[in-house]
């Protein structure tokens, strides 16, 4: 039960990021280098503890 609590807080933590990035302006370009960027950005904040660990729970 709690791991499904984390779950749900972690989705709507990625849904609000979705919206926020919708409304912050010009749009960008994703190809495979950008996602291979930002996937190593985001492995390195949770190893800093900059992002939860449970976030990349919900990605898998």
């Amino acid at each position: 039960m709690i791991r499904e609590d984390q779950k749900q807080a972690a989705r709507s933590q990625v849904e609000a990021k979705l919206i926020e990035g919708l409304e912050s302006g010009q749009p960008i370009e994703v190809t495979d280098e950008w996602w291979e960027r930002k996937g190593s950005a985001i492995r390195y904040d949770v190893v800093m503890g900059l992002v939860s660990s449970s976030f990349l729970t919900f990605l898998t």
